[in-house]
């Protein structure tokens, strides 16, 4: 939170977009802090099994077939449009 009177600028400092990655890692060797971690990307199916240790796409009754998706649902904020009504007075 910035004091009464301060405004925030994003354009200097060690947030800045020009510089962020050098900077910020200038600042973790300083501070002695090491790197994060890569981003990982993992499927859905590998993450589940990894996390719950069953293989999830197998059907629970029979143990042999598979799920297949079929259809995706979508977000309801995607589904429903706001009409004018629903909205509140400019």
């Amino acid at each position: 939170m910035l004091p009464s009177g301060f405004k925030r600028i994003r354009h200097y400092g060690l947030l800045a977009p020009a510089a962020k990655a050098t900077k910020l890692a200038l600042a973790r060797q300083a501070l002695s802090v090491p790197a994060p971690d890569a981003v990982i990307t993992a499927t859905v199916e590998d993450f589940l099994q990894r996390v719950g240790r069953a293989q999830w796409a197998r059907c629970p009754h029979c143990h042999d077939g598979r799920f297949v998706p079929t259809a995706a649902i979508p977000a309801l904020r995607q589904a429903m449009p706001q009409s004018a009504s629903v909205r509140g007075p400019p």
